[in-house]
């Protein structure tokens, strides 16, 4: 609606220039007209943009602005929400700019009877006695009349004219009529001067424009190899295509999703427990999956990052089997972990040999794999130990490859304590720290020449722990799964200091896959450079904040519980952060408490919620694992399901 066009409402003042300009004042506009037009020019911006790119968030906003204008908002004071009061963040200011009613007229009349300029009116007009001409010349600069000074009349509107052009540099409408009267020669020459300039300027501009023709078309065709910048446009087309269907908030849409190759628009992959075409259908009594350690957790992150975040591949990329320095690693990729090492202060990279794999995953096969052939004793295969509760893959490595170098001993407690523990047969011992499942900070148990130690550090994030220490261990594994959240890229690192075992590992991963996928390390690359653009800031406080209120919506539930319990952590200070803080872990470590509860996993299932069994780590069954790190549907749904478990206990439903 154009408030600014209700003239009549307004009062309005009118005066002329020393050029005879007519110019319009608005003397007193009412500052709720103003802020409202500019309230309802900001809503149908916002709900275009959403209706585009959100339409799922659309319709949950409400249709007026609900920002405060009660008073004057200092330069230095942020715009706050009402409701919640909390600040934000401003990411982009979208300005709409306005004119007003209309532009004043700047008008001169002067009266003229000079013969060259009534001809010219009549040659641009078909000799009709009314001519107009717009996009008049500048005044020429020293262009001068000397016309009669006793004519005072024309004299004073002969300055007006030369004004008006002088400041009108383009836009300018010339009307040309004719009227009988006195000549006015010297006057008329003035203008027809202009006139000649003008024409003279255009046959500039139009020889400008021909030459730059010219030289376009020669470049175009001499460079006949010029590659096409449009080139992208499909594959940008397609990417788009699927971020903007928003399958109701509850799934996404993939560029490689079914439906894509029939040449339609990819179909919406739901959330666990929701379906329909758009996901906006939940079903009820779906089990709850908290098995799973998904870290979707940090999808809303990077779709905030979407444009930083995006890598287009070329469908020529890195075709050959190794980069030019004749190895399998991206060397700009190298630089950038240590960068990343480097902000978040949690390993020290120097004097260490950086190797790529498929995930932690390949590199603790290739990392025990080379510290097993070290073995220089008779006394058979080296042993695999790891304290308890333990990362179960640890075991389920050794058993499958089932090498006759190495045999999994388990509990590194229980082998200390041990007659076998000899000092003499080799030992390696896998340290996970934070620890998988309970969330703890841990040490290597076992020591001594025969004992060599593999750290997993997958979780030494800030999101999940504080960051005490750098970790400066001869052998260190990371992964970007719990780095970014991208767990389906299979990507992960070690920091070796040994060059043997360095050599080993790199000739296993070698002879395994040939190294990682170029095209994963290109997109790594690119993640990891909005990780350390702004020195970790962004990601690892929406992280450790989306956490953090989980266990804060856990501990207020499990707390009214006497049947189960979780680990207790005590706060440690944080390099990362600057101060002291909680754990937040990705997973709850809960134990049931009654006598009676011998298998904690199956209570946990017959309430439809799936967690994994404690016996799966080495521990008792009556310890279970809850994934928190899963998508914030999967989190609500088992904050929804554990209420209903503990309100069995004869909670009151008013206090969880």
């Amino acid at each position: 609606m154009d408030y600014l066009r209700k003239l009549k409402s307004l009062n309005m003042q009118i005066t002329y220039s020393q050029y005879g300009l007519l110019a319009q004042y608005y003397s007193q506009i009412s500052p709720l007209i103003l802020l409202r037009y500019y309230d309802d020019a900001a809503c149908v911006l916002r709900k275009m943009c959403l209706d585009t790119k959100a339409p799922h968030l659309s319709s949950t906003l409400p249709p007026t602005l609900p920002w405060k204008f009660n008073k004057h908002v200092q330069p230095n004071k942020g715009l706050t929400r009402q409701g919640n009061g909390n600040s934000e963040e401003l990411r982009c200011v979208i300005a709409v700019i306005r004119h007003g009613d209309r532009t004043p007229k700047h008008k001169v009349k002067l009266n003229v009877t000079e013969e060259k300029l009534l001809n010219l009116m009549l040659k641009h007009n078909g000799g009709k006695p009314r001519a107009e001409m717009r996009e008049a010349p500048a005044f020429l600069p020293g262009c001068e009349s000397d016309s009669d000074p006793e004519d005072l009349e024309h004299a004073e509107k002969l300055r007006q004219v030369k004004a008006v052009i002088e400041e009108s540099r383009s836009g300018l409408k010339i009307l040309i009529t004719g009227k009988e009267g006195k000549p006015k020669t010297k006057i008329l020459n003035v203008v027809c001067k202009q006139f000649k300039f003008m024409e003279k300027k255009l046959l500039l501009i139009t020889v400008s424009i021909i030459t730059n023709l010219v030289f376009t078309i020669h470049i175009l065709y001499r460079n006949s190899n010029t590659w096409n910048p449009t080139w992208t446009s499909r594959a940008a087309i397609e990417a788009e295509d699927a971020a903007s269907v928003s399958c109701s908030g509850h799934g996404r849409a993939y560029v490689d999703g079914i439906g894509v190759l029939g040449g339609k628009q990819p179909s919406c992959e739901c959330n666990n427990c929701y379906t329909g075409k758009d996901c906006s259908i939940l079903l009820s009594d779906c089990p709850v999956n908290a098995n799973s350690g998904d870290p979707l957790f940090l999808e809303p992150f990077w779709m905030r990052q979407a444009e930083s975040s995006a890598a287009l591949v070329s469908g020529w990329h890195r075709m050959s089997y190794i980069y030019q320095d004749g190895t399998y690693m991206s060397e700009a990729l190298e630089t950038v972990i240590r960068k990343l090492h480097s902000v978040v202060g949690n390993a020290v990279t120097d004097n260490r040999f950086v190797i790529f794999g498929s995930g932690s995953t390949q590199l603790l096969a290739a990392a025990v794999h080379a510290l097993s052939l070290t073995n220089s004793s008779s006394s058979g295969p080296a042993r695999l130990l790891a304290s308890v509760p333990y990362y179960a893959m640890y075991k389920e490595q050794a058993e499958f490859f089932d090498s006759v170098h190495l045999k999994f001993e388990g509990d590194a407690f229980a082998w200390k304590n041990s007659e076998r523990n000899d000092n003499t047969t080799q030992v390696i011992e896998v340290v996970t720290s934070p620890n998988n499942p309970d969330g703890k900070l841990k040490r290597a148990v076992l020591d001594g020449p025969n004992v060599k130690t593999i750290h997993d550090y997958a979780y030494y994030w800030p999101y999940f722990s504080p960051i005490t220490v750098p970790a400066d261990e001869d052998l260190s594994l990371f992964s970007l799964s719990k780095t970014t959240g991208h767990a389906g890229s299979r990507f992960g690192w070690g920091l070796v200091k040994d060059k043997t075992v360095y050599e080993n590992m790199k000739r296993y991963i070698t002879l395994s896959s040939m190294g990682v996928s170029r095209t994963t390390q290109l997109h790594v690359l690119q993640l990891l450079n909005v990780v350390v653009r702004d020195g970790g800031d962004n990601i690892f406080h929406f992280g450790h904040e989306t956490l953090k209120k989980r266990w804060e919506t856990l501990n207020k539930v499990l707390s009214l519980s006497t049947r189960f319990s979780l680990q207790k952590i005590k706060p440690e200070y944080c390099n990362y952060f600057k101060k002291v803080r909680d754990f937040t872990p990705s997973y709850a470590w809960v134990k049931c408490e009654r006598p009676g509860d011998a298998n904690c996993y199956e209570i946990f299932r017959e309430a439809k919620i799936t967690g994994r069994d404690g016996k799966v780590f080495g521990s008792e069954e009556s310890f279970v694992r809850l994934s928190l790190i899963r998508s914030q549907d999967d989190f609500d749904h088992l904050i929804d399901m554990l209420k209903k478990l503990v309100l069995q206990e004869g909670v009151e439903a008013h206090s969880i």
